[in-house]
């Protein structure tokens, strides 16, 4: 298997964010904060690691070296890179296994994996390693040591965003926990604007509503701040709200600011079979699943005038017709999937309702 995991990295000013299925772990270098959330690399949770992709900006790729690239691996890459990734720094795990013949081979065939972009495919940083030797602290150049390498490359490889605070404030809510007598904590990372403690929020999606329900609490990592900001990855807790009330995939907004859609067109590309995506063309009224930030639901699609088929290897606008209102916007990225397999991946071209 080419890697037991992704890990997704988040910055924002001078801190870092990482993230996964679902874990986070906080760690700090010289320059910056990491909160690290680890995604399986396993397909079944394939759904865990697109809703993380929608809202990071750099990954970490942990390749098996004994195992060489596989299908998901290709899959994985397609879906950070739909979403604007392409600072990815690649850990070569296991190398005690194999010798120098065959390491360099498999760094040949991430480099071409991994060249996205002309102008960065001569530097694409790969750290060989031993997650074992790591642990028991043995041959150091290839256990401990490699970890503070790929803090350091991590440092200079991933930029820090430039994130706007004027936006109207929106937040995804990527999981959810109860708080006994106190209501329930709603964890996300904020996309857009700001949001402070004892503001009146909406709180939206899956065909539902709570309106006005406030926020008397913000943690970040066990720590109560009094307000976050956008790239902040915190936990809301709700007033008189329970578990049931809500789900993961809804968003969470300041009242009456966010608009909802469910009929647009997107410029979408088609998954060959070789990447992973569908063997058959498909036609008028295709019903799979579209995701959009840590929201999926069913769509129908509708294909041109002039076109009666889709094959894989398209590239074409074709326009969407959602069972349920989304939060979603122009050229916001979406992932077309069949199940737990990636078959398009795409950008909304125009909000049609």
């Amino acid at each position: 298997m080419i890697f037991a995991k992704v890990l997704f990295i988040i910055n924002y000013v001078n801190y870092t964010y990482i993230i996964g299925h679902v874990t986070a772990v906080e760690y700090e270098t010289d320059t910056r904060r990491y909160v690290h959330f680890d995604c399986a690399g396993h397909p079944r949770f394939v759904k865990n690691l697109i809703s993380t992709a929608a809202v990071i900006d750099g990954a970490i790729l942990v390749v098996d070296a004994s195992q060489g690239i596989m299908e998901q691996t290709r899959e994985h890459l397609k879906i950070v890179h739909s979403f604007g990734v392409k600072h990815i720094v690649t850990v070569l795990n296991k190398t005690k296994e194999l010798n120098e013949t065959q390491l360099e081979q498999i760094e040949i065939q991430l480099k071409e994996l991994l060249a996205f972009d002309e102008n960065n495919k001569d530097f694409i940083p790969i750290i060989r390693t031993s997650g074992s030797l790591t642990i028991d602290n043995e041959i150091i150049e290839i256990g401990t040591d490699t970890i503070r390498e790929l803090l350091s490359v991590i440092d200079v490889i991933i930029p820090l965003p430039n994130r706007s605070t004027d936006n109207n404030c929106l937040m995804s809510i990527f999981a959810i926990h109860n708080t006994k007598g106190k209501g329930v904590v709603a964890k996300g990372i904020v996309q857009k604007g700001i949001i402070r403690q004892g503001d009146q929020v909406d709180i939206a999606g899956h065909g539902t509503m709570i309106k006005s329900a406030t926020v008397t609490r913000i943690q970040n990592f066990k720590k109560q701040i009094d307000r976050a900001k956008n790239g902040d990855y915190v936990g809301l807790l709700l007033e008189g709200l329970t578990r049931k009330q809500i789900r993961r995939g809804q968003v969470i907004s300041l009242c009456e600011t966010v608009t909802f859609h469910k009929h647009f067109i997107a410029n979408i590309y088609v998954l060959t079979k070789e990447e992973g995506g569908r063997h058959t063309p498909f036609f008028q009224n295709y019903q799979p699943q579209i995701f959009s930030k840590t929201c999926s639901v069913t769509t129908s699609i509708k294909l041109p005038n002039d076109i009666r088929k889709v094959m894989p290897g398209d590239k074409m606008q074709l326009t969407f017709e959602l069972f349920q209102e989304i939060a979603i916007d122009e050229k916001d990225p979406i992932l077309i999937c069949e199940g737990r397999r990636l078959i398009g991946i795409g950008t909304v071209f125009q909000i049609l309702d």
